[in-house]
């Protein structure tokens, strides 16, 4: 009698298992289902698509497409850890805030180009405190990127080298805790690449082979998601191109104007005059990715 009772809880223990590994595999960590980056994808970087999409191929890091019309709140980002902002020169107030939501709920944003530049005055003025900067003015000539001094050590370290390079000047937040990674070394040592505990800017036009080499472009990406615990190792590619982010909104027609620079000299006298703080003190990074 007690060995046939032993063996009912037996069998009852192993039904309840079997009823409890679904579940068990559902509620499995979020972060595992999250994709490791999104491409926001919109008219102004259309052109280029192509060149983007080769280099986001180069790195061996999964990835999908949010188109800038489908990007309207945080729960268009949920499945995201990483999203970059490729040369989007236009974002309206709901999407930066959203950015600044998502950020402090861990996620993290790489930005490149003149991104937000069309915004009105007070939009970017709320992105440049989430990214910790602005574009300034492009660089009068073609110009060399190097790592700062107080860099050396950085995530950056690593990343190729080119002398070519046609970017802009990259304007700090005085509010955001920043670091400067790399400088321009022919435009009397400006800011090229800044970064945060929740982003990193590279100022140029990611992308674009007029401006860059594919290599590079790839290099910087790989660097900045490597920062944030991102590698081809742990990521698995798309199965195509067409790979959506979250569900597509019904389009309008949207025309943009050229895409304009501040006043270089006015920047410049700033910085003369110290109001603009160009070498904010070092910050310790601790990234916390989404769980």
């Amino acid at each position: 009698m007690s060995t046939v009772l032993r063996w009912t809880n037996i069998n009852k223990y192993l039904l309840l298992a079997i009823c409890l590994i679904p579940q068990i595999a559902i509620t499995f960590p979020a972060y595992a289902l999250k994709i490791s980056l999104g491409v926001v994808k919109s008219r102004e970087n259309s052109a280029q698509w192509g060149e983007i999409t080769n280099r986001l191929k180069a790195t061996g890091i999964d990835y999908c497409t949010l188109d800038s019309v489908d990007w309207q709140d945080i729960s268009d980002l949920n499945n995201i850890r990483v999203l970059m902002l490729p040369n989007i020169s236009n974002l309206n107030g709901a999407q930066v805030e959203t950015l600044n939501t998502w950020t402090k709920k861990g996620g993290k944003l790489i930005v490149t180009g003149p991104t937000g530049i069309l915004a009105p005055s007070d939009v970017r003025s709320q992105l440049k405190e989430v990214v910790g900067a602005s574009w300034g003015f492009t660089n009068s000539t073609p110009s060399s990127l190097q790592i700062e001094d107080s860099q050396k050590e950085s995530w950056g370290k690593g990343v190729n080298k080119y002398s070519n390079l046609v970017g802009g000047v990259l304007v700090p937040s005085e509010t955001t805790q920043t670091e400067i990674v790399a400088i321009w070394i022919n435009e009397g040592r400006l800011p090229g690449v800044i970064s945060t505990s929740e982003s990193v800017y590279l100022g140029w036009r990611w992308g674009e082979d007029r401006v860059s080499p594919a290599n590079l472009d790839t290099s910087w990406l790989q660097a900045a998601l490597n920062h944030y615990g991102i590698n081809g190792s742990n990521s698995l590619l798309p199965e195509s191109d067409s790979r959506l982010c979250t569900e597509a909104r019904p389009r309008q027609n949207e025309n943009f104007p050229v895409v304009p620079d501040i006043e270089k000299e006015s920047f410049l006298k700033q910085k003369k005059n110290n109001s603009v703080h160009l070498r904010p003190k070092r910050v310790s990074l601790t990234l916390k990715l989404s769980q």
